[in-house]
């Protein structure tokens, strides 16, 4: 929940972008160091991934169901990112980054396994767990991507940037 959480408010992404990043580096999540040991371009001559300084998301663009945009992640996205990966690539699960989670005995021990993909509803109620946890009332997902905006303009950044990397 943290690393879903973290990503949306860190990120500004909307659901549908949250739930098409892939845990493995083939797919999505992409650091620096990892940029550069992949080939630029696809077996089809296509442009793969722009090189960049920082790590990316590369993730689906709102409208479209194969186009996909770069999105720059922070260090505190990283920082919950990059674990998260790490376990779902030692519980041999495939995209996506962030699965439905079945509980499962191991042992004496209950944990829990990847399946399948996290729908809006899963993520909704995500929300809605952690808020009444919290004790919060009326959460919601988007609620995070505002926050990211008003973080930015806060920050300085000029409506057309903010608005260049909301994707509007």
């Amino acid at each position: 929940d943290r690393a879903l959480i973290v990503t949306m408010l860190e990120t500004g992404m909307r659901k549908m972008s949250i739930r098409s990043m892939g845990a493995s580096t083939e797919y999505t999540l992409l650091l620096p160091d990892e940029l550069s040991m992949l080939p630029a371009r696809t077996p089809g001559g296509e442009p793969r991934y722009a090189r960049a300084a920082y790590p990316l998301a590369r993730v689906l663009m709102k409208g479209s169901r194969s186009a996909r945009v770069n999105v720059p992640l922070s260090d505190a996205a990283c920082a919950v990112l990059v674990p998260w990966r790490d376990w779902l690539i030692a519980q041999r699960s495939s995209p996506p980054m962030f699965p439905r989670l079945k509980p499962k005995l191991v042992g004496a021990t209950r944990a829990h396994v990847p399946f399948g993909a996290l729908s809006d509803q899963g993520i909704w109620e995500i929300f809605d767990a952690r808020a009444k946890a919290a004790g919060i009332a009326h959460v919601n997902p988007h609620m995070l991507r505002h926050t990211f905006i008003t973080w930015r303009v806060s920050a300085g950044l000029a409506p057309h940037e903010v608005a260049a990397i909301t994707g509007h």
